[in-house]
């Protein structure tokens, strides 16, 4: 879907809330429908199969995020280690100089992240291995 704004794409979620947003919807009427929008699959999961089928479904969400998680963070790690792409001109207070400023990671958090990633990436990958050889 396209967004009237900018042209770029966006997820169902964020369509749902430029919808209700310019629509002029109250900010209470708007918090409440996004709410039970949120808990209506988990009820009806609830209702349907009962404390299993709640368990059940916890479970997978966990995995499902845990399988989606580096796609997330590897994007995020790359752009914020990026002096490219993270350094801004602004003006120093004396004069007009322009003066490039610096925001990207300094090396020890890149080097954290990096080794968090490639952990998190690991126990993904053995997990779907063990699953794929018939394991638990």
């Amino acid at each position: 879907m396209k967004d009237s704004y900018n042209g770029e794409f966006l997820y169902v979620p964020s369509f749902t809330f430029l919808v209700l947003v310019l629509m002029n919807i109250q900010p209470v009427v708007r918090r409440l429908f996004t709410r039970l929008l949120a808990i209506i699959p988990s009820m009806i999961v609830a209702v349907s199969i009962g404390r299993k089928g709640i368990d059940s479904l916890l479970v997978i969400s966990q995995v499902v995020l845990s399988i989606v998680l580096p796609f997330i963070t590897f994007p995020l790690l790359y752009l914020t280690s990026s002096k490219a792409i993270m350094t801004a001109k602004g003006c120093e207070e004396e004069g007009d100089a322009q003066k490039e400023v610096s925001f990207s990671n300094h090396w020890t958090v890149m080097v954290i992240g990096w080794a968090i990633w490639i952990v998190i990436v690991a126990a993904n990958v053995y997990v779907l291995v063990d699953l794929g050889r018939g394991g638990s």
